[in-house]
């Protein structure tokens, strides 16, 4: 009687414990890409970026698209400013390119030449930190970024820029 039980049993066990292997290398290659640290490659695509001037003589707000690849960056912005009188608001397009850094902690820096609408060209330094991020294929990807703007802006002097960017459907 044990005898006849015991393909049975065999079954039964190989049946439970192969998924559970499965399931354990599974976990265990979750558990390596979670120690993989940040990089730049954790950028690379496309961020929706909304972003907003605090303090200083005027209120203003940025909404705009950033590209990284690789350490590079290129993006532009549509900034709302205020106009000649305080009632009056205006829509400004400016572009940028630059570089990026990124620690394996998810801090960095982006150094950027920003052109203004009169064709003048503005350095900006950006301190960035990776906020969101998802495990793929062994690295880190960036879902959403905060900055914050080092300069006070042309347009808006003695403001503070804050932006959070989020990565858009590829």
């Amino acid at each position: 009687m044990f005898i006849s039980k015991l393909p049975l049993t065999l079954f039964l066990a190989s049946a439970i414990a192969g998924p559970l292997t499965v399931y354990a290398q599974d976990v265990t290659a979750q558990g390596r890409d979670h120690d993989q640290p940040y990089s730049v490659a954790s950028l690379n695509g496309e961020f929706a970026l909304v972003g907003t001037y605090t303090g200083g003589s005027q209120a203003a707000r940025q909404l705009g698209v950033v590209h990284f690849e690789d350490g590079n960056v290129t993006g532009f912005l549509r900034v709302n400013v205020q106009g000649s009188t305080p009632k009056q608001r205006v829509v400004v397009y400016i572009s940028f390119t630059g570089t990026t850094t990124i620690a394996e902690d998810g801090t960095g820096v982006g150094t950027l030449t920003v052109t203004y609408p009169d064709g003048s060209l503005h350095p900006a330094t950006l301190d960035v930190l990776i906020t969101k991020a998802h495990e793929s294929r062994g690295m880190k990807i960036a879902t959403e970024v905060a900055s914050m703007q080092r300069e006070t802006p042309a347009l808006s002097p003695g403001s503070l820029i804050v932006n959070t960017l989020t990565r858009r459907p590829e």
